[in-house]
């Protein structure tokens, strides 16, 4: 079974695991301030190639809006968000990938992160525990820190579909 983890923020990402191995990962495509619908779509495609549909599911990040209001998130940001869900679950469904949604808090909580430290820390220990869990499958080091903490967590929400 292939498994999809999607952080569908802005600077979010795409990961393919494949049993316990990162097969691929995608940034977020974006042009300028907008989603990419038409590299959304190829990246579905891609996914399809390497697995079929029938192979793969994808776990897809959903938090509603009272929740992220919590956090402290700006409006346009919950907005942003909701935009780039969307814009995944219709590239997921066009191609025929099944796919279910988890909240921050469900797969935040099999890896044991405080939901009382900071955003910024909490995505700093998620890069740490992507690296130590992936060492060699991402090139963690090349890659600027949003595009890291985006593929560190789209990896431990695949991780979590894996494992749930």
């Amino acid at each position: 079974m292939n498994i999809l983890g999607i952080d569908p923020g802005k600077s979010g990402a795409v990961v393919l695991l494949n049993e316990r191995y990162i097969v691929d990962w995608w940034c977020a495509p974006i042009i300028g301030k907008e989603y990419n619908g038409f590299e959304m779509q190829r990246i579905s495609v891609k996914v399809l190639g390497y697995c079929g549909p029938l192979k793969t599911t994808a776990f897809i990040e959903f938090q509603n809006a009272g929740a992220y209001n919590k956090l402290k998130i700006g409006a346009t940001s919950i907005f942003q968000m909701g935009l780039g869900y969307g814009r995944w679950l219709q590239a997921l469904e066009g191609n025929g990938i099944p796919y279910r949604t988890v909240t921050p808090a469900m797969w935040m909580k099999k890896f044991a992160s405080k939901a009382k430290i900071s955003g910024k820390e909490r995505k700093a220990y998620h890069v740490l525990l992507a690296r130590r869990m992936w060492p060699t499958s991402v090139p963690w080091d090349k890659l600027p820190k949003d595009a890291r903490e985006g593929i560190a967590e789209a990896a431990l929400i695949a991780e979590y579909g894996r494992t749930n």
